[in-house]
């Protein structure tokens, strides 16, 4: 639980070690703006324009990495990054896997 007045991490009683105000039953975190802003979710808008984003050739790749391991104010994009980072990085090991096979066939039927 986050306090609402300045964003701290509240206790086991529900007060703020920040600002030493208690927490609010009545108190709904599905209002926009109710959690603090690193931990915010990602709107079903930003995932797509993350996706059109990150599918740019070079940009994307970039993109990828410098959201992946920078401290980025949200931890969902930092983790969504991280997500499509580890996407990237097995589908070109299964690309070099494939091609190594492929070309160790060729290698075979060659000889026939």
């Amino acid at each position: 639980m986050y306090c609402e007045n300045c964003g701290n991490r509240l206790d086991a009683n529900g007060v703020c070690p920040g600002c030493g105000r208690r927490r609010n039953p009545q108190a709904s975190f599905n209002q926009p703006g109710s959690l603090p802003s690193d931990i915010q979710p990602l709107s079903p808008w930003a995932y797509i324009g993350y996706n059109i984003l990150f599918a740019l050739p070079l940009v994307g790749i970039i993109l990828i990495i410098v959201f992946a391991v920078s401290k980025t104010n949200n931890v969902n994009l930092r983790n969504y990054a991280r997500a499509y980072l580890y996407i990237y990085l097995i589908a070109i090991a299964l690309f070099i896997i494939i091609a190594i096979i492929a070309s160790m066939g060729l290698g075979v039927a060659s000889r026939y």
